[in-house]
């Protein structure tokens, strides 16, 4: 009965330096597949931008009346950030979004804005149920124009 004992001990070792060396020998096989070189296929962009422009170039306003140029001084558009189905604006340093009312800064204090129209170069905001027209400045031109 000892002898059996000892037997037991001994397979149950073997059994174990079996399985790790099955297991070190899986994993040797499955580094020498892994270690093909991987060549994915790279393609040049189809992308062709029909007009370069700076998101965040000066700002111009309309001035269709006394009015509106007064309430038009007051907002700085810094910026567009367009996309066809979510257009953002920055407009004194906040972000304002098409039909989302914001109350944006104006001197010492705020003021509730909505934009009711947001292009890739103007914001219609109505204030205090005035319409007021933001523009990008035309003067500014995006480094991806100049090549720089």
């Amino acid at each position: 009965m000892p002898m059996d004992r000892t037997h037991r001990r001994w397979a149950g070792r073997l059994r174990i330096v079996a399985l790790m060396g099955l297991w070190l020998w899986g994993t040797v096989l499955a580094a020498t597949v892994a270690s093909k070189e991987f060549k994915p296929e790279l393609r040049l962009s189809s992308y062709n931008p029909t007009k370069t422009r700076d998101p965040f170039g000066g700002t111009k306003t309309a001035t269709t009346g006394s009015s509106q140029s007064a309430a038009a001084s007051m907002f700085q558009l810094e910026g567009i950030l367009y996309d066809a189905q979510n257009p953002v604006a920055v407009i004194n340093g906040r972000m304002v979004s098409l039909r989302k009312p914001v109350q944006v800064p104006v001197g010492m204090s705020e003021v509730e804005v909505n934009a009711v129209e947001i292009t890739r170069q103007k914001v219609v905001l109505e204030v205090n149920g005035q319409r007021v027209e933001l523009r990008l400045s035309a003067g500014v031109e995006s480094p991806a124009a100049t090549g720089k």
